[in-house]
């Protein structure tokens, strides 16, 4: 079952657009999230990520230059993940009214100097991506160590908010109105990236 969901995270969705805590996934759950990124990591399982989807997909790496593998539900902690948020869509629907309909996730990692420049991870108006989140799957991470979450005002000009990469921290935020990057890491950097949809056709 889900724990207990703040009602902060639902008024920060209204608010700001954004909301993060380290309250929503169980540590445990993180630490076996983490167990397994890293024996993809030693098995050379992870891909080099890109941008866009179908034939607009390209890969330069002097925008991103983290390295993936997408969630498929094949393993234990997957499938505990993945109903988990499964839950998280249900209740923010009957709170917010958003009408999400699917989630797709990915781990990803950030090795030493790997960033994600400035961007939103859907553009006004094409209603696929509505909903960001990241689940950080850091135990021992620093301050100092980079990596970190910036969130941008709606100008893209000014850091409003920074969010480090420890261990359980999830961030939720819109995905077409919020402008955020990845900071440079310093440490390798882990986490799953996902993104609640709605109900637009197969995805291209």
């Amino acid at each position: 079952m889900w724990p207990s969901i703040p009602d902060k995270l639902f008024l920060g969705l209204q608010e700001t657009g954004y909301y993060s805590c380290d309250v929503l996934v169980p540590k445990t759950l993180c630490e076996n999230l983490l167990l397994e990124l890293l024996s993809l990591e030693e098995s050379d399982a992870l891909n080099l990520a890109g941008t866009g989807r179908g034939q607009d997909y390209t890969i330069n790496s002097d925008i991103r230059r983290d390295k993936i593998r997408w969630l498929d539900g094949s393993t234990v902690p997957q499938v505990k993940f993945l109903t988990l948020m499964n839950e998280l869509r249900m209740q923010i629907n009957r709170r917010l009214f958003l009408g999400l309909c699917t989630y797709e996730a990915h781990f990803a990692c950030y090795g030493p100097g790997d960033f994600y420049k400035l961007h939103r991870d859907s553009f006004t108006g094409e209603a696929n991506r509505v909903l960001s989140t990241v689940l950080y799957l850091n135990p021992d991470w620093q301050s100092g160590d980079g990596g970190e979450l910036r969130i941008y005002d709606t100008n893209a000009v000014e850091i409003i908010k920074e969010i480090e990469p420890r261990l359980a921290t999830m961030a939720i935020f819109l995905s077409e109105e919020i402008w955020h990057e990845v900071s440079p890491a310093r440490q390798p950097r882990r986490s799953i990236a996902g993104w609640f949809r709605i109900n637009t056709g197969p995805l291209v």
